[in-house]
């Protein structure tokens, strides 16, 4: 049995007027990096929302400019 070999992607992004081109090696693994980081990024966002909501956040500003 014959294994496939994963085909090399590219993509082209554009970063504030500059274009970026990215060689994937493996799509999927850089597939599955990405949603990692995103989703820890929004358990992140989660975390903070909360932590203001709890007025930590707002407390902490407050001694912020007082001093």
């Amino acid at each position: 049995m014959h294994r496939l070999m994963p085909r090399t992607a590219t993509s082209a992004i554009v970063e504030e007027g500059v274009e970026v081109v990215k060689i994937l090696e493996d799509s999927y693994e850089d597939c599955k990096r990405f949603m990692m980081e995103m989703i820890v990024k929004k358990i992140f966002e989660v975390a903070e929302l909360e932590r203001f909501e709890s007025g930590e956040l707002q407390r902490e500003s407050g001694e912020l400019q007082r001093e």
